[in-house]
């Protein structure tokens, strides 16, 4: 087995050398207290440090190296899992600043599951380094299961209306939108009625307490949020759909539905590994005999 890279895998390790060693400080590694995937541990004590962090981002911002697997169109550049893996090992190795919440989560799922008006409004500033996002997702009672959180979002005219608070919020202080969740359907089932959020940080209603953290820094963060109100457009995601209602297959069996949008209907059923698509889907109901629930347990828009 050949265990050494090939030629062009090599020529792109050498190009990331020698960016890192020219747009670094020489003794950006001994300064640093960034870590390998350092969501934790950004440069957010010294000021000095973290302005040079940004800057470095924005360049890496211009080579499409930001956010390096994406699509050309959307800012990136397409490479290789192995140019993934050579990239990911040499800024490691110099403790560069790289991905965070923006590029590393919130952009992926905006051009997985987002809209065309969501592409627009947030993966051109997220490609190009120019926006900082936290993560809203832990609260004092929920934690690893995020399906106990009681962050609401209720929909009022052109807004959702969000009520809550988010705990062990890291770099919220330093960053310009919170990727949230929040429950919009407070009476649905716990694991399909949350949907993700993006929220200006300086939206009014929005008060931040800091956590400090057992090496004195201000690293972490409480976040209460009280009426603040997010343009529904904001909503990039939503694991949750209207009330289901009981109607009959072509059989005669009883079934229920979930509608996903007008005139489509997305029809399922639970098996011995999990809930799997029925291929026959009427307008409805589905032609199967047997207990039949037709449920939508994907990111709907």
């Amino acid at each position: 087995m050949e265990y050494q890279f090939n030629a062009q895998e090599q020529v792109f390790r050498d190009e990331v050398e020698q960016f890192l060693e020219t747009e670094l400080p020489l003794d950006w590694p001994e300064k640093s207290m960034h870590w390998p995937g350092g969501y934790g541990t950004m440069e957010m004590s010294d000021v000095d440090l973290r302005e040079i962090g940004r800057q470095f981002k924005r360049r890496l911002a211009e080579k499409g190296w930001l956010t390096i697997a994406w699509p050309r169109e959307y800012g990136g550049r397409e490479h290789s899992y192995m140019e993934q893996a050579i990239f990911d090992e040499r800024t490691s190795y110099y403790r560069a600043p790289g991905s965070g919440i923006a590029t590393g989560i919130a952009g992926p799922t905006i051009l997985r599951f987002g809209t065309e008006k969501n592409k627009r409004d947030w993966i051109p500033r997220i490609a190009g380094g120019e926006i900082e996002m936290w993560l809203g997702y832990s609260e004092p009672n929920a934690g690893s299961d995020l399906s106990g959180i009681q962050t609401t979002a209720q929909q009022n005219g052109d807004e959702y209306v969000i009520n809550g608070q988010k705990i062990w919020s890291t770099i919220a202080h330093i960053s310009d939108y919170a990727w949230l969740i929040a429950r919009t359907d407070p009476e649905g089932h716990r694991h399909r009625s949350i949907s993700l959020f993006v929220v200006d940080n300086n939206a009014p209603g929005i008060e931040m307490r800091p956590l400090i953290n057992i090496a004195g820094e201000h690293s972490f963060n409480e976040v209460f949020f009280d009426d603040v109100r997010v343009p529904k457009d904001n909503m990039i995601c939503i694991f949750t759909t209207v009330r289901p209602r009981p109607v009959k297959s072509p059989s005669g069996t009883a079934i229920t539905t979930w509608k996903k949008s007008p005139g489509t209907w997305d029809c399922r059923y639970p098996g011995p590994k999990g809930v799997s698509k029925i291929p026959s889907c009427g307008g409805t109901g589905c032609s199967l005999e047997g207990s039949i629930y037709a449920i939508t347990d994907e990111c709907l828009k």
